[in-house]
């Protein structure tokens, strides 16, 4: 949502009431780890605005000039050539907690212990990121029906949905302390289309969800790997690489995005779950300005 998943980029503020704000606003999304060694559950602090309310009346970086999600045009991106992603961990099983936070549903991972954090936290490396970058959580954007539903568009076509992978710079030791940095966060975005049966990848996700039906409902699920979620051939897929924000308030442009060609997909009746719980939970394109989309592989 960006609370899901990579620059003009504005720096955050750095005075301890702005950190403390945007800490405030990771947490409506995206959920913020108790300690810097994110070992700990999360804590949340539930969201106070709504999809259809005018951002920018509270959030002024929302109506800044490096906000995401934008329009992809293929023919526009400018072609860097191979840089292949390095999924680290991706396959790794987790246990994961799944809840309702409002406005989507999030997945993160849960370890008992400094140790068991450093060991099987999942990263991304290479493909031109400048440094590795830890997972952090997932979440997904939908619409009411399949015509809509994904953040990014590309070509001007929307998916029924999207799924962001949150990860936060190593540089800075936590994601609330990555938000103040513009290299600080780098999201995967997946496009997810509609198949005529459902996806068994899927499945512990989709099966769960009537366990977090209302807004702060949480449970757990164990055995999930990354991958599973991932397109197959992800490592070899092209992506699309700008220089964004969070989609959602506080909306700061800390985000190195990468937008994956490749896709995966849900049946309609799986999509009809998380229709269940919320309808139209993304936010519109918006302008471009003068910054460049780059393509690589």
């Amino acid at each position: 949502m960006v609370a899901a998943l990579v620059c003009a980029i504005a720096t955050v503020g750095g005075n301890p009431a702005t950190k403390n704000k945007n800490a405030i606003e990771m947490a409506n999304i995206m959920f913020v780890r108790q300690n810097r060694s994110d070992s700990l559950p999360f804590v949340s602090t539930r969201a106070t605005w709504t999809y259809t309310d005018d951002w920018t009346a509270t959030y002024p970086d929302c109506g800044g000039v490096s906000q995401s999600p934008i329009d992809i045009i293929t023919n526009d991106a400018i072609d860097k050539g191979f840089n292949f992603m390095r999924y680290a961990r991706y396959l790794v099983p987790q246990k994961m907690g799944m809840t309702n936070n409002g406005h989507t549903v999030v997945l993160y991972p849960k370890y008992t212990g400094p140790l068991e954090t450093s060991l099987r936290t999942p990263y991304i490396r290479s493909g031109a990121l400048p440094n590795k970058y830890y997972f952090h959580s997932l979440h997904f954007h939908w619409g009411a029906d399949s015509t809509t539903g994904s953040e990014h568009l590309i070509n001007a076509k929307q998916f029924p949905a999207e799924m962001h992978l949150v990860h936060y710079n190593k540089r800075y030791g936590s994601l609330t302390e990555a938000v103040n940095y513009p290299d600080g966060l780098a999201v995967i975005g997946v496009m997810i289309e509609v198949s005529d049966t459902d996806n068994e990848n899927f499945k512990a996700i989709v099966d769960n969800l009537p366990l977090i039906a209302a807004d702060g409902d949480e449970t757990e699920l164990s055995g999930v790997t990354l991958a599973q979620l991932m397109p197959v051939d992800k490592t070899l897929s092209r992506f699309h690489r700008y220089a964004g924000s969070l989609t959602t308030p506080a909306c700061n442009e800390v985000v190195t995005w990468t937008v994956l060609e490749k896709t995966v997909s849900m049946s309609e009746a799986q999509f009809a779950k998380l229709r269940a719980l919320y309808t139209d939970n993304y936010r519109d394109p918006q302008d471009i300005g003068t910054r460049n989309v780059y393509k690589y592989n």
